[in-house]
């Protein structure tokens, strides 16, 4: 009857979408180097729930939750939706540098994803004022949510479970 391709083009869900994201903040994209030297953005993981931690080695609180960190991220290698990114302050405060931040990692023997931000552009871009702080970025590139401060395990898995 003609009327079939009345819709074609057209995208019904625009104004919905536009509205559901009025009020959300669009994550900040950014390329740093990770544990291999290798260049990591963050727009590599668009269509992933995206946990970016904030970190340094000479941080208690950040020290007592990257176990956790580790073991989630363990438990994540058979969901592609879902990627722990830490990112250390590697900028010398405190004596922390790449070198530092790796014996920290390889005497701890954590796998999680590092990627070391030595210039603190983008510690800077989010606003780190503490650490550690941690976000969470939906598949669409906004954060939906920020903690400043220490989390645990099941904080985390309960995150991702309502963000995911």
């Amino acid at each position: 009857d003609g009327n079939e391709d009345a819709n074609v083009g057209k995208d019904e869900d625009k104004n919905t979408d536009e509205d559901k994201n009025s009020n959300k903040v669009k994550s900040i994209d950014f390329t740093l180097k990770d544990f291999n030297g290798d260049e990591v953005s963050l727009s590599d993981y668009r269509g992933k729930l995206v946990i970016l931690n904030f970190w340094a080695s000479w941080c208690p609180p950040c020290i007592a939750e990257m176990p956790d960190f580790d073991s989630v991220n363990k438990e994540l290698t058979e969901d592609d939706d879902v990627v722990i990114l830490t990112v250390n302050l590697t900028n010398g405060y405190r004596g922390e540098t790449e070198e530092v931040a790796r014996e920290f990692i390889n005497k701890n023997g954590y796998t999680l994803p590092v990627l070391f931000d030595t210039e603190g552009v983008v510690a800077q871009n989010y606003g780190i004022r503490s650490i550690p702080t941690t976000y969470f970025i939906d598949k669409e590139g906004y954060v939906v949510n920020g903690i400043s401060g220490m989390v645990d395990k099941d904080f985390v898995l309960e995150a991702i479970e309502i963000y995911k």
